[in-house]
């Protein structure tokens, strides 16, 4: 049994963690955004992710090199998978902290989703607007359509994933369980 002076420690470590994350989330956010928006920064970077294709592709089974090769998926479809993923993923990862950001500033969920879904189309644009003026690269509305495609997984991600511990914790509560 839990007296009530562990209860105002738990309570109260609770609160000091609540005011810790209300800074440092909003600077992982940015942070994120600024590797977002410096990996745009860098010219020629397809000639760099060719490279890392490559390396990635020989490091693969000879079966799974044969099975591309059968498929006719060369090293530079390959380059591109890879540079459209990474699109997905930064995205997936923007949506799941600006939307964890929204949560712990208590922003009603259905609104949070709206902003962060919002903020990501934004941010994408602007991205891709921004690399319209760098040496070697160029803008693309496909780009866009990817990150907003991260943006909504991510959310989709984060909300399977709150789901899922509520729907635990409940279960604990139901059975006596803390």
């Amino acid at each position: 049994m839990i007296d009530d002076s562990a209860r105002e420690r738990v309570r109260d470590e609770g609160i000091v963690l609540n005011k810790f994350f209300k800074i440092v989330m909003p600077m992982i956010c940015i942070g994120v955004i600024c590797f977002i928006f410096f990996m745009s920064s860098d010219s020629y970077s397809d000639v760099k992710s060719l490279k890392i294709s490559q390396v990635a592709y020989e490091l693969m089974p000879v079966q799974v090199q044969e099975a591309l090769v059968d498929r006719s998926i060369d090293i530079k479809k390959i380059d591109f998978m890879m540079r459209k993923s990474s699109h997905f993923i930064e995205y997936v990862v923007l949506s799941i902290l600006l939307l964890n950001a929204a949560i712990i500033y208590k922003i009603k969920t259905k609104d949070a989703i709206i902003y962060v879904l919002f903020l990501c189309l934004l941010l994408a644009n602007l991205d891709e607007f921004y690399q319209g003026f760098i040496n070697g690269r160029n803008s693309s509305v496909k780009d866009c359509l990817i990150d907003l495609g991260g943006s909504v997984s991510g959310v989709l991600l984060y909300l399977f994933c709150r789901m899922s511990q509520l729907q635990t914790k409940a279960r604990k509560r139901k059975t006596g369980n803390h």
